[in-house]
């Protein structure tokens, strides 16, 4: 016989009922020996159990291999909140219920979440692609917004997190979503802006008349087939590229004579003659001199669109120093077409020395005009007249002696555009009494401030009638006004406030070589260092000016302003002391 087991079992006191039983000669509990019981824990109604579970070690008789196995013992329980679990009662703790409300949250803060995800994403990749951001920002601006995220997605997908806690991570998801959508939306408009202005082909807009006298027998565009046009030396096209646009648009055959002043005057001694003349010079005849329109008249135009390579000089912006041109334009017709050039700035930028130059030469100012006859016969503004910027370039840096590795040309829109979208600038007049301007007399300026918007500003820029120094004191205005404006929107609040319309103002109403790389380089550099700029002006003196005749205009005596060398020498060594960066 097989020694006998100690087992340890659970064991409860209970109270059933009580019921009225006869007295038998039962056996005590005191005298009666152990005995073995067996309960089943599934069977005993809940509301009987009044105490905590106690352990209690009873003996057990083995188990005959031979004698059926009894029936398992229920599993142990430990506490009374188990047997309670293994009852028959079925129904859910209500702590396993999940409140609704909670769920609706819980949805909310994943839905807002995914999308402020989202919207960083792509925030961090269109900061990347336009470069403008200095490494030393970009990498921690990176790993901060991830972290973020990351920590908003996993308290939203954390089971214990609390509604409180949703609620909160909603409002900041909330937040950085707006912020990461403005500032997506602005940067997009940035990245378009640049894209749309500086990447795409420059092109020269070219436009000629075919003159003839006033009582000519030449009437129409057929009436010109076969016939010969006389034109004077071009400074934009080939005599090629002339030849074989005059043939192909009007069925004519062109030649070329050097004498400009013989050629204009042409069709005023012969009213059968045919002449081709650039329009822009022919508009600017007929407004200095109006008689000469008067016995002219035009057969036909000839359209052509010339690409201007803008070329890359290798500089970078951003470490070296760099010369560039600034040309403003009377433009009547476009941009792109040629026209007088009123604003003639050579610009020096000094990256190392946060120093910058602006030299400012005088619209009337007599010069030489490259590819005329020697000697100083012309105008600073006629060269835009006669071949565009590039030719405008090419005198200024024969004037000075310099060549610029960068240029820009904007339009008279440019600065009413500009002007208008900052909500107007404030310049100042330095003469005792009031005075109109003569290009705009609905501009009157009073002695002292005066607060502007476009069109009194660009009036005020070039104004030159009421001063005794004339076409020198307009330069002075100029600068006044390109400060201003500088001023204006590197102050508190108006880049951010006005961002967008400034942007509209400014698109389609210049050119340059600057690309868009260049433009993030100097981004990255104020960004990077914050450099304070020093800004100095001058510009060149004059010694008198009279009325003369120039190669544009042989016709008609036009305003011209002398040189004065001493002024040019110093001008070329500011930009010399700029550059070296002393």
């Amino acid at each position: 016989m097989a020694n006998k087991k100690k087992k340890t079992v659970k064991t409860m006191d209970i109270v059933a009922p009580k019921k009225k039983t006869k007295k038998t000669g039962g056996v005590s509990p005191k005298n009666s020996k152990a005995a073995k019981i067996d309960i089943d824990v599934n069977e005993i109604p809940t509301d009987v159990i009044t105490e905590e579970v106690e352990e209690i070690t009873i003996e057990e008789e083995p188990i005959e291999e031979d004698k059926p196995m009894r029936k398992k013992p229920e599993p142990e329980m430990n506490t009374k909140e188990e047997v309670k679990k293994s009852s028959n009662d079925t129904t859910p703790s209500p702590k396993a219920k999940k409140s609704p409300a909670k769920i609706v949250v819980k949805i909310i803060s994943l839905i807002l979440v995914l999308a402020a995800a989202t919207s960083v994403g792509f925030l961090i990749f269109n900061i990347s692609r336009s470069n403008l951001l200095p490494a030393k920002f970009f990498y921690p601006t990176v790993a901060i917004l991830a972290v973020i995220a990351l920590l908003f997605l996993w308290f939203t997908l954390r089971r214990k997190t609390k509604i409180v806690t949703h609620i909160i991570i909603d409002i900041l998801s909330a937040a950085l979503l707006a912020g990461s959508l403005f500032c997506n939306l602005k940067l997009n408009d940035t990245l378009t802006f640049l894209d749309k202005n500086l990447n795409g082909a420059t092109y020269q807009t070219l436009v000629y008349n075919v003159l003839t006298g006033a009582d000519s027998k030449y009437n129409s565009k057929e009436s010109l087939a076969d016939t010969n046009i006389i034109s004077p030396p071009d400074f934009v096209l080939s005599e090629d590229e002339l030849i074989t646009a005059v043939r192909d648009q009007v069925g004519a055959n062109l030649t070329f004579n050097d004498n400009n002043d013989g050629v204009t005057n042409l069709p005023l001694a012969d009213s059968d003659a045919l002449i081709l003349l650039n329009n822009s010079i022919y508009d600017s005849m007929a407004e200095a001199a109006p008689e000469y329109r008067d016995k002219t008249k035009i057969v036909t135009t000839i359209k052509i669109e010339k690409k201007v390579d803008k070329g890359d000089n290798g500089v970078d912006l951003a470490s070296k120093p760099f010369l560039m041109f600034l040309s403003g334009i009377d433009s009547r017709d476009g941009l792109t077409y040629t026209s007088l050039s009123d604003v003639n700035i050579a610009i020096a930028v000094n990256p190392k020395t946060a120093q910058i130059l602006l030299l400012t030469i005088p619209r009337d100012y007599q010069i030489h005009i490259p590819g005329t006859p020697g000697g100083l016969n012309d105008k600073v503004t006629h060269a835009g007249l006669l071949g565009g910027l590039q030719l405008s370039r090419a005198t200024i840096e024969e004037l000075m002696g310099v060549k610029f590795d960068e240029y820009i040309r904007v339009s008279f829109d440019f600065v009413v555009g500009l002007v208008n979208a900052i909500g107007g600038i404030e310049l100042y007049s330095d003469q005792g009494t009031p005075f109109t301007c003569w290009t705009n007399p609905s501009c009157t300026f009073q002695p002292g401030n005066n607060y502007v918007y476009g069109d009194c500003a660009l009036a005020f820029a070039r104004e030159r009638m009421t001063y005794a120094t004339g076409d020198a004191h307009r330069a002075e205005n100029q600068q006044q006004v390109i400060e201003k404006i500088f001023s204006k929107i590197t102050s508190s609040g108006t880049l951010i406030n006005n961002y967008s319309a400034i942007l509209d103002s400014l698109s389609g109403t210049f050119e340059t070589s600057l690309t868009t790389s260049d433009i993030s380089s100097l981004v990255r550099l104020q960004l990077d260092k914050f450099p304070s700029w020093k800004v100095h002006s001058y510009t060149l003196a004059t010694t008198g000016h009279d009325e003369l005749y120039t190669y544009t205009f042989p016709n008609e005596p036009l305003y011209v302003a002398y040189q004065d060398p001493a002024s040019i020498a110093k001008g070329k060594q500011m930009i010399q002391e700029i550059l070296n960066g002393n």
